[in-house]
C-alpha cells in the first residue's frame, strides 16, 4: 500500500492533515508567545540572588519551559509556521556529507548505501532542516529494523504529473528532487499508514513516548513547495520518499 500525501493519497485524509496543520500552527504559535514571556520573566528571577530551594525551583522551571519551547518548535515545524531559510543546495552532495552522521543512527550490522541517479540535482532547501529531515527517516528505519538489514538513500530528478498520480488542488506537477529512504524492516499495516504523517501518533508504547517525527519533516517538506509518499507492506520494509522543487 502506498499513502501519498497530495500526491495520490485520498483527498479527506490530505484535507484532515491540512486543517490539523493550520489549527497545530495556530495554537503553536500563541504558545510560543506565552513561552516568551515566562522565559523572560525567569531570566529576571535567575538573575537575582536566591537561596538553593528557590535555585532549584528556578532550574526545574526553567527546564520545563526550554521542553516546551522545543516541543512549540516542532508543532510550529508541523503547522509551517517555522522559519526556514532556503539555498540553492546540491541534495545529492548534502546526502553524501551526512552519511556518516546517518550511519551512527542505524545498528552496526545494518549496510547503508547510497544511490545518484542523473545529474541536475539541485533544489532550494533550508539545508540544517532537510539534515534533520534525514536524521529523522533514518531513525524510524532504525526502529523498523533488528541488528541487521539494509537500508538505501537514493536522489534522483523526477517528474510529477496526472499519469504519476490523480491531480490534487493544490497542484504538485513539475520537476522534483526525489530523496527516499528505503529499509527491508518490519515494515507497516495499512491502518498504521494511514496515521504516520500525524503528530504523536506511535505505534511503541506510551512510555516509550510519541513524538511529532514524520509529521515535523512532512510539515517542512509541504513549506518548502514539496510533498511526501509512502509506502509499506508488512514484512516488506519501508520506502519514505521527499519530494523537493527542483531548480530549473
Amino acid at each position: 500500500m502506498a499513502a501519498h500525501l497530495m500526491i495520490a493519497h485520498p483527498q479527506r485524509q490530505a484535507y484532515e492533515l491540512e486543517s490539523l496543520g493550520r489549527l497545530t500552527g495556530g495554537i503553536a504559535h500563541r504558545f510560543n508567545n506565552l513561552l516568551a514571556v515566562i522565559s523572560g520573566n525567569l531570566e529576571m528571577l535567575e538573575s537575582q540572588p536566591r537561596d538553593d530551594t528557590s535555585k532549584i525551583i528556578l532550574r526545574e522551571a526553567r527546564d520545563a519551559a526550554d521542553e516546551g519551547a522545543r516541543l512549540t518548535a516542532q508543532l510550529l515545524a508541523f503547522g509551517r509556521r517555522q522559519q526556514i531559510h532556503t539555498v540553492p543546495t546540491d541534495i545529492a552532495q548534502l546526502v553524501s556529507d551526512c552519511l556518516p552522521q546517518l550511519r551512527q543512527l542505524l545498528p552496526e550490522r545494518v549496510e547503508v548505501r547510497m544511490v545518484a541517479t542523473g545529474s541536475r540535482l539541485r533544489a532550494d532547501t533550508d539545508t540544517d532542516l532537510l539534515r534533520a529531515s534525514l536524521e529523522q527517516l533514518m531513525a524510524n528505519a532504525a526502529d523498523a529494523m533488528t541488528d541487521s538489514g539494509h537500508v538505501t538513500i537514493e536522489v534522483a530528478r523526477v517528474h510529477l504529473d496526472e499519469d504519476y498520480a490523480p491531480p490534487m488542488p493544490e497542484g504538485v506537477n513539475g520537476n522534483y528532487i526525489a530523496v527516499s529512504v528505503a529499509d527491508d524492516g518490519a515494515g507497516m499495516a495499512d491502518d498504521v499508514q494511514l496515521h504516520a504523517f500525524e503528530p504523536f501518533f506511535s505505534t511503541k508504547a506510551f512510555s516509550a513516548g510519541g513524538g511529532l517525527g514524520l509529521s515535523a519533516v512532512y510539515g517542512f517538506i509541504k513549506q518548502t513547495g514539496g510533498d511526501m509518499e509512502l509506502q509499506s507492506a508488512l514484512g516488506h520494509g519501508t520506502t519514505v520518499r521527499m519530494f523537493l522543487p527542483a531548480n530549473t
